[in-house]
């Protein structure tokens, strides 16, 4: 069945090593038990027969136990020796050991496992059997209203044992569907969009286990609003929405007509159904979208003033305290932005590590300079811990940020009194 280790799926190499793993394991564990159980006189073709039938039946009410009841229904199957093999070889034995496990993956109500047996099979003991198919995860969070979207999908084996009559399973394992080969590794990384509607600041923060992920996922023009682009990422995305933003489109109109305008050039191996991108306007209203074939898990979550999205993560907890962290933290928008990603980390981020970190944050006339909209610009590009590299550089930028206000308001006031005086000594003479 379905992998914990995968998470569901996860992707690039690790995931080309995690379906390795699960497909040796269904080929050892189906082959060694077929060949290892002693030959009985009298068991035939007929019987065996009728009890692939029980098996088939048997993981159909396993399956449909689990969509009714959850975790509950997925161990109440389980025999008291139960092992749970995972896609990195770690095993849990027995049934709670199995839920502690497993636990996770049940706490969000808008994922939903699933999966129907294609092939059953009984050893010549008459007591154990096997069952095999496909599995889908499906996630109907995300945008309201939405048809519910495969998250993840994969090959599983289940192994059986009859005892008394009932059919319980003592071990279960799969593999998820390896990635299109040849392709290159989409963009995969969480990431925040946020508006600060006292300042007007706008801007994003992101991070992910690939080089220097800021070079193609954040955009952002004063005035006039930011995107993210990213998972299976077409970075043309990003100068597209911007260009519509300064029409005054509506962000939800911009996702709509730039995703429908996407020639999808390589479909088998770069499909736009696996694009990832949110749009915010210069006034904070913000849409998201996420594609089908996203790699899982895949999703994003829109809060008050900011849009939390990220594929290959750890589950939607990972969005989910990005935009709580967000709209709790106080403070300048670029920390309320690294605040997000602390905590979207701490919730499991990316399955694949980290690597590098971005923020971007622009408002007209408010950077450290002169005629200069970028509040901040930042890059962490490789590095074993960038987030907290990127909170050095923040508080860094924060302190500068802090001299240079501090000078402007000088100047100007400055100015204003030097005006004053000038108007005062021009009443003068005029008397």
């Amino acid at each position: 069945m379905w992998s914990v280790g995968e998470r569901w799926m996860e992707g690039g190499n690790d995931s080309d090593r995690g379906a390795t793993i699960g497909s040796l394991l269904l080929t050892i564990v189906v082959g060694s038990l077929a060949c290892g159980m002693p030959e009985q006189p009298g068991y035939g073709r007929a019987g065996a027969a009728a009890v692939e039938t029980q098996l088939m039946e048997a993981d159909r009410a396993f399956a449909r136990a689990t969509a009714e009841r959850g975790l509950d229904g997925w161990i109440g199957a389980m025999a008291p020796d139960v092992a749970r093999i995972d896609l990195q070889g770690a095993i849990a034995r027995g049934p709670e050991a199995v839920r502690v496990h497993d636990a996770p993956l049940f706490t969000d109500p808008a994922t939903r496992l699933t999966w129907d047996p294609t092939d059953a099979g009984v050893f010549v003991d008459g007591r154990h059997g096997f069952t095999r198919g496909k599995y889908k995860v499906t996630w109907a969070g995300g945008d309201a209203g939405g048809d519910p979207r495969t998250v993840g999908s994969g090959e599983y084996v289940t192994i059986w044992r009859r005892n008394d009559g009932v059919w319980k399973v003592i071990l279960d394992t799969g593999a998820p569907d390896p990635p299109v080969a040849g392709a290159p590794d989409p963009v995969a990384t969480f990431s925040i969009l946020g508006y600060d509607p006292a300042t007007g600041e706008i801007g994003g923060a992101v991070q992910s286990r690939v080089f220097s992920v800021g070079n193609g996922v954040l955009w952002a023009e004063a005035g006039v609003g930011a995107v993210a682009t990213q998972a299976i990422v077409d970075v043309s995305y990003g100068p597209q929405a911007i260009a519509l933003l300064r029409k005054k489109m509506a962000p939800a109109e911009v996702i709509r007509k730039v995703h429908q305008a996407d020639p999808d050039p390589l479909p088998e191996s770069w499909t736009k159904e696996g694009r990832q991108f949110a749009v915010m306007n210069a006034q904070g209203e913000v849409a998201a979208f996420t594609g089908s074939k996203a790699s899982a898990w895949a999703g994003h979550r829109i809060g008050r003033y900011c849009s939390a999205q990220g594929n290959i993560l750890a589950g939607p907890e990972v969005v989910d305290q990005l935009v709580q962290a967000f709209t709790t933290t106080e403070g300048h928008l670029s920390l309320r932005l690294l605040a997000a990603l602390e905590a979207g980390q701490a919730a499991g981020g990316d399955t694949r590590g980290m690597q590098s970190a971005a923020m971007l944050i622009v408002r007209k006339d408010g950077g450290p300079w002169l005629h200069h909209d970028v509040v901040l610009r930042l890059q962490v590009d490789d590095n074993p811990e960038p987030i907290r590299e990127l909170r050095r550089l923040v508080e860094k930028a924060d302190v500068g940020r802090r001299e240079s206000e501090e000078w402007w308001r000088k100047m100007a006031a400055e100015k204003k009194a030097a005006a004053k005086k000038t108007s005062g000594t021009s009443g003068e003479e005029q008397k």
